[in-house]
């Protein structure tokens, strides 16, 4: 008995984090949340390339998180989800989804080159070079959908 008890206690549980997640509200705090953090991890590999600062795989493990986020970003953006709130997209993602993903996935890959170059231990000319190809796919994206 205790066991359905603790199933049906975890359903429970469960089913109410999806219908709280499907408030279209909460996709807009996630998204604001989830390019807050790319911002942070850019902002950190920013600091240690001007700075010399020194931390083993810390600019692979950043990049890697920014390909993880903005692999999965666009789902971030589900329908009935715009115009809500107060947030900086464009209602052209909606509307030209497809684009959205390709600009998104192409920043995935830009961060992902560029943790691959950390990794294998590239200069940091290489590095600066995978820096500025994410940069320009974030700025690409963010041309066309997000105001400014």
């Amino acid at each position: 008995m205790n066991k359905v008890m603790i199933v049906l206690a975890t359903a429970t549980v469960f089913a109410a984090g999806v219908a709280q997640a499907a408030d279209p509200e909460a996709y807009v705090e996630y998204r604001k949340a989830a390019m807050g953090a790319v911002g942070g991890h850019m902002v950190a590999i920013a600091t240690r390339m001007k700075t010399g600062v020194e931390v083993p795989d810390d600019t692979a493990l950043h990049a890697t998180a920014i390909a993880g986020i903005l692999e999965s970003f666009p789902a971030a953006f589900p329908e009935g989800t715009a115009g809500v709130g107060k947030t900086e997209a464009k209602d052209a993602i909606w509307s030209n989804m497809d684009d959205f993903k390709a600009k998104a996935m192409k920043g995935a890959e830009a961060a992902t080159a560029l943790a691959a170059a950390a990794e294998s231990g590239a200069d940091m000319s290489e590095i600066g070079a995978k820096v500025g190809d994410l940069g320009k796919a974030c700025k690409g994206c963010h041309e066309d959908y997000k105001e400014k």
